[in-house]
């Protein structure tokens, strides 16, 4: 790695561990862990992990710390050995260029309003977050800005925020800016109502031939160029046969709607309504019409189907493992074939220590959807041993 390719704020920066590494020595260092990861499984193919198209400047979404500094309110990413403070991050070289041109006026803002950073241990403060959504196809920003405030506090001080809209929409960078209001204790970014300040109530982000609206508290894989990657992958362990598939965990629709074109049916189930809504119009969008959204708990959904009712399941779960329930669930529902995509290869692994009774591993592909840190993406392919009975 070239010096100047090395980030100027590593390794302080919890965003980054592995910039100061060749790309190369990056790959070959998540594939072994991979492979040693599943040593004990009987996989029948152990694909090459498959690079990110982009290794800088890949990522759509970036939450940036609040905090202050010498000259002001700053926003950045937390240091990598404490989780106070904050480092005011100037360049990030897995996110956008020209990032203290997107984030200097509102955190000038902020201070000038009399704002200050909130601070987690003690409580106080007000400003938590700058959330920042960049859709690389169509080059559009939203900011979405956290604030530990209730409704009633926002509605006193609308006026502070309605000028920082103004003045947004006058500089023309920011497409879309929303404000977050949460109050709650943990420190999850995105958490309570949003409400839209100015500009576009979405941006619009394309994955191979499909477009995507993107909203505030949509899921959307981070790499949007490995996305596309990851979905070919998807889709060809999903198979060309014209089968039904069952998408659980679908968020906005990104994998039910690749999946849509070789499927003669696909029923996608979320928990969030504001995902199927954003799903239901994003498959209106791209005229695609043979996928059912259903808003309904992804276990409960899978303990009532009937068994075989799909003969393709795709499980993009989230980070936390399965519930014995849900496995139980899953393995009742007796689908020919599972594609499963997983964020955390160790739950991956748990959960395949109970599939690989009643399935064999037909392939494993990991897919780097984040070049300079040590997250892997890993889909599964398993094929029931007895599909028939």
């Amino acid at each position: 790695m070239r010096m100047d390719e090395i980030c100027r704020h590593f390794p302080a920066c919890g965003g980054c561990d592995l910039i100061d590494k060749p790309y190369e020595e990056q790959l070959a260092w998540k594939q072994t862990f991979c492979t040693n990861l599943f040593s004990r499984f009987a996989v029948k193919q152990f694909d090459s992990i498959i690079p990110s198209p982009e290794i800088f400047y890949y990522r759509n979404k970036m939450d940036l710390c609040v905090g202050g500094g010498p000259g002001g309110l700053i926003a950045g990413q937390r240091p990598k050995t404490y989780s106070s403070g904050v480092i005011d991050v100037q360049d990030c070289k897995l996110f956008m260029r020209g990032l203290p041109k997107i984030v200097a006026p509102v955190t000038t803002w902020a201070g000038k309003s009399g704002f200050s950073a909130y601070e987690v241990y003690k409580r106080t403060g007000e400003f938590r977050y700058v959330i920042l959504r960049h859709a690389k196809a169509s080059d559009e920003v939203m900011a979405i800005l956290v604030f530990a405030l209730s409704k009633e506090e926002f509605r006193t001080c609308e006026d502070k925020f309605q000028q920082l809209g103004r003045e947004i929409e006058a500089q023309g960078k920011i497409a879309s800016v929303y404000v977050c209001l949460n109050t709650s204790r943990s420190d999850n970014s995105l958490t309570g109502e949003v409400f839209l300040l100015c500009g576009k109530p979405f941006i619009r982000e394309r994955v191979g031939t499909l477009e995507y609206r993107v909203s505030p508290k949509i899921f959307l894989q981070a790499n949007t160029p490995a996305c596309e990657k990851l979905y070919d992958v998807i889709s060809r362990a999903a198979g060309a046969c014209k089968a039904t598939v069952l998408d659980l965990f679908c968020g906005s629709g990104g994998i039910a709607l690749q999946l849509a074109g070789q499927a003669a049916r696909v029923t996608a189930v979320d928990n969030s309504a504001k995902n199927i809504e954003d799903a239901r119009q994003n498959a209106a969008d791209n005229r695609v019409a043979n996928v059912e959204f259903i808003c309904q708990d992804a276990g409960e959904f899978l303990a009532a189907a009937a068994p075989s009712a799909f003969d393709t399941l795709v499980i993009d779960p989230p980070r936390q493992p399965f519930s014995r329930k849900m496995l139980k669930s899953l393995i009742a529902c007796r689908p020919r074939r599972i594609v499963y995509v997983s964020c955390n290869p160790f739950n991956l692994r748990e959960d395949l220590k109970s599939l690989v009774a009643r399935y064999a591993i037909e392939r494993l592909t990991p897919v780097d959807m984040f070049p300079h840190t040590k997250h892997i993406e890993v889909v599964a392919t398993l094929r029931h041993h007895n599909p028939g009975g």
